[in-house]
């Protein structure tokens, strides 16, 4: 159950389409509740086949109000699916979900219930010691080592507490074609070096280093994939005026287009800042297809990278906020002949640990049996 609308186009509901999609291949039925949305239904955000929709009426007064405002819509979801367990991906929905006493497990993706309001999120945390403390909500699923240990040091019960990082589709990257291929698909120069970034183009994600990287290596090509489409030609225009000719936005793609353009890479960079609001405690997306690609990764060292990256094992790793690490980092990655190993390794350790039929698993298996 969830409170991103049917149709937004929120990177969280490609991890929930994926979760669903590895439930149902453990053999769940799975019943994917969302309230509807305004926007156009895109088919990558309908849910997989095997998943039952279950639309709710819009939310009321917007997104940012309606979610508190859903106890009609949440419980009719509930009373018409006759659930075993009630995953939740917002601890918003939990007081409108619990009256119905069916077991809960909450996955937990921030350490602040509430950004706009300090009082709203003291009362949120309050709320949520509580039922913790109850028999009803029988896991806890942190996104993170360190956001795990933020929230047990808040008072949730350890022993119900697991850390289950993002992951990845096995299937959807099982087969690694050879970079040509990919680059003739994508009509990208057969030869000379391309270092990507993918992601979202915000402002605090701060992808103006990317103009710096350009200039240091005008050889080698920088392909920028991701939106809001209105950002990514903003930057294109920046660029233009800069005479930086060496980079090349695409805008928002279709999630599934994604790996392609990681086979078509050389490099690929892992970018963030201290003033992204979740940094402490998130499990990049990224990081994990990254890794699945079997391509070099240079990434910025902030704490729960460092969960997953290893530097010198399975990627090379930059100091956090330093342009010039940076630019050092991807010179070597850029100059060196031997880093197919980092790649490798990458690609053997996401798949031994950080699939979504694993990551399903691992939540479930003490809760109805899957293994």
């Amino acid at each position: 159950m969830h409170s991103e609308p049917f149709g937004s186009d929120k990177a969280n509901l490609i991890q929930v389409r994926a979760m669903c999609k590895a439930m149902s291949e453990q053999g769940m039925d799975v019943v994917l509740s969302l309230p509807a949305g305004d926007g156009q239904v895109r088919a990558e955000l309908a849910g997989p086949a095997s998943c039952h929709l279950a639309i709710r009426e819009p939310l009321l007064l917007g997104v940012k109000i309606g979610k508190y405002l859903d106890f009609r819509g949440v419980r009719k979801a509930v009373r018409e699916s006759g659930p075993d367990v009630i995953y939740l991906r917002n601890p918003l929905l939990l007081r409108q979900a619990a009256p119905a006493g069916i077991p809960l497990i909450l996955e937990l993706h921030d350490a602040v219930l509430h950004h706009g309001y300090p009082l709203l999120h003291a009362h949120w945390k309050r709320y949520l010691r509580k039922i913790a403390a109850s028999e009803q909500l029988v896991k806890i699923v942190c996104i993170s080592d360190a956001l795990a240990r933020h929230w047990i040091s808040e008072g949730l019960p350890a022993s119900k507490i697991i850390t289950a990082h993002d992951a990845i589709d096995g299937g959807q990257f099982a087969e690694k074609p050879g970079t040509g291929t990919t680059r003739k698909m994508l009509d990208l120069p057969e030869d000379g070096r391309i270092v990507t970034y993918v992601g979202r183009l915000y402002e605090d994600r701060r992808i103006d280093v990317i103009f710096s990287l350009a200039r240091a290596f005008e050889d080698t090509l920088f392909l920028v994939v991701g939106g809001p489409d209105t950002e990514s030609r903003k930057l294109a225009e920046t660029a233009v005026s800069q005479k930086i000719h060496n980079i090349r936005f695409t805008g928002q793609i279709p999630h599934d287009r994604v790996p392609a353009y990681l086979y078509t890479s050389d490099v690929l960079l892992g970018l963030w800042s201290s003033a992204v609001r979740t940094i402490n405690y998130c499990s990049p997306l990224k990081v994990f297809e990254y890794m699945a690609s079997g391509k070099t990764i240079v990434a910025q060292g902030y704490p729960t990278v460092l969960e997953v990256l290893v530097d010198g094992e399975n990627a090379i790793i930059a100091a956090p906020d330093s342009q010039q690490d940076l630019i050092d980092k991807v010179g070597h990655a850029l100059r060196s002949d031997d880093l197919e190993a980092l790649g490798k390794r990458a690609r053997e350790d996401v798949m031994a640990s950080h699939t979504w039929k694993k990551r399903v698993s691992q939540i479930f298996e003490d809760v109805l049996g899957y293994r």
